[in-house]
């Protein structure tokens, strides 16, 4: 029996992603890099940029192709090319976790409406997400191997079913019933750590419209486009990086996001002063 995980608009914010992500980038870095002499820099850029597009495709492919099979012998995840087998017998628990969930990324990947990868669920531990909306409902398999979580749209029935089979009781957490001891502070409810976080995000989009506006006919060097596509992906890299180091030192998050301010706080200045004087 096929479970499919609860619909969210996952694909299409990973296909925006992709395509104004990559497609930007791909874009400002054979605009700028047009002379002979820059071939081979141009080269450099761009063999990681599609290799990157690539792992990104199959990141996206394994959310069109997530589904929750319950077997006669086993349950199995499908993801990409991947499949999960977990026997039943290796089931020694099965939570339902609900409420507000903080979540510290330790090698995964996400977006709204998706979420796989290896992550740390405070009050519970970490936990091998293969999950769609996990604002909601969140089932945790806990096995030898470690602890599985999936996000069927048919919950009742999914739990129902894995519950005969596997012989254990479904038991529930729910996480706004934890002390914040144990939930631990969300990122969403620091100030300092959103404040940094906006100002990057503002600042790159200032030089992005700066460019916008006043680049076309200045008669300013082309390579001056590199600095948004660069821009975004010092934003990107430090998102994960700052959310991983929040739950473990605060302090390192916020040096993270103020030594990214004031990268592009230099990518303005440049841009102004290449373009304008």
């Amino acid at each position: 029996m096929n479970y499919k995980p609860n619909k969210t608009v996952g694909v299409l914010v990973g296909l925006l992603l992709g395509v104004l992500g990559f497609g930007s980038v791909i874009w400002a870095i054979n605009f700028s890099l047009v002379q002979p002499d820059e071939r081979t820099l141009k080269f450099l850029l761009l063999v990681p940029i599609y290799l990157f597009a690539l792992f990104f495709l199959y990141i996206l492919w394994g959310l069109l192709t997530l589904t929750y099979t319950v077997g006669e012998s086993e349950f199995i995840i499908k993801w990409a090319t991947r499949r999960i087998r977990i026997p039943w017998s290796e089931i020694t628990d099965i939570i339902r976790v609900t409420g507000t969930k903080n979540l510290a990324n330790l090698s995964g990947i996400s977006w709204p409406g998706y979420m796989v990868g290896n992550y740390t669920l405070k009050g519970l531990g970490v936990v091998k997400m293969y999950a769609t909306r996990v604002k909601g409902n969140v089932i945790v398999l806990a096995t030898p191997r470690g602890n599985f979580a999936v996000t069927p749209v048919d919950e009742a029935g999914f739990l129902l079913e894995v519950s005969r089979r596997s012989g254990q009781e479904a038991r529930e957490i729910n996480c706004d019933g934890l002390s914040e001891e144990v939930r631990g502070k969300l990122l969403t409810e620091d100030i300092v750590y959103m404040s940094l976080y906006v100002l990057n995000l503002v600042i790159l989009l200032g030089v992005i419209l700066y460019q916008a506006m006043f680049f076309p006919g200045s008669g300013a060097s082309r390579t001056v486009v590199l600095l948004p596509a660069l821009g975004a992906g010092v934003l990107v890299f430090n998102i994960g990086n700052a959310s991983r180091a929040y739950q473990f030192i605060p302090a390192a998050a916020y040096l993270i996001w103020g030594l990214s301010l004031l990268i592009m706080m230099t990518f303005l200045v440049l841009s102004v002063v290449t373009i304008s004087f």
